[in-house]
């Protein structure tokens, strides 16, 4: 109920900021090349259904293929709140720990400008052949990678074809456990998505509207 997940998120987020704060004062350069997650939600009502389907994905990649989930959905909807909320599970914090990369990408509409955010949160220094980089870095051990509002790189027809190709390179590592979140209904081609499709996100409930009100 919404009770046990509120209690969730509150567990999660001490673990993940321990967690966290443990790795940084470890390592100086972690600080550096790893921003800290987003905060969890202040407000997270409706989506317990949603967040199970993910959390019971994510939990299979420690003994079957890891996940590749696209959350989808009208602006506004909840898809950041709800990755958010399941990368900072005690769940997946449990079998990710630090591995967990969240990229926002709004700000990058080509190709190569999203390979270079990514490449900035990982801490990959200049390089020749970025996307080969990155690949080499999330296959180092079992990761989550979220990008966020991937829409803004994927829309543009002209550099479709090479975000699909980098986003397809990113999903055959078979360690990773990748979710993108994305304004509309279509998912990106070149990848084998997970089944059941976590179908697209749609208006709460009354009842939850007004829980959040």
């Amino acid at each position: 109920d919404a009770t046990t997940i509120k209690e969730d998120e509150h567990a999660a987020s001490e673990v993940a900021e321990a967690s966290q704060a443990n790795s940084e004062a470890a390592s100086p350069q972690l600080r550096a090349s790893q921003p800290r997650l987003p905060p969890l939600p202040q407000i997270f009502y409706g989506r317990d259904r949603e967040c199970k389907i993910l959390l019971d994905m994510v939990q299979k990649t420690s003994t079957e293929t890891s996940a590749r989930i696209a959350i989808l959905g009208p602006p506004g909807i909840g898809k950041t709140s709800l990755a958010v909320t399941t990368i900072r599970h005690p769940q997946t914090v449990a079998i990710f720990g630090k591995n967990v990369y969240f990229i926002p990408c709004d700000g990058s509409p080509t190709p190569s400008a999203l390979r270079s955010v990514i490449a900035k949160y990982l801490g990959i220094i200049d390089t020749k052949n970025l996307i080969q980089a990155i690949v080499k870095e999330l296959s180092a051990g079992a990761a989550v990678l979220v990008l966020d509002n991937y829409e803004t790189c994927w829309d543009p027809a002209e550099g479709r074809s090479e975000v699909e190709a980098d986003l397809a390179a990113l999903a055959a590592i078979p360690s990773l456990t990748l979710i993108v979140t994305m304004r509309g209904t279509a998912r990106p081609s070149g990848v084998a998505w997970s089944k059941p499709f976590l179908s697209p996100l749609e208006p709460l409930t009354l009842q939850s509207s007004f829980q959040i009100y």
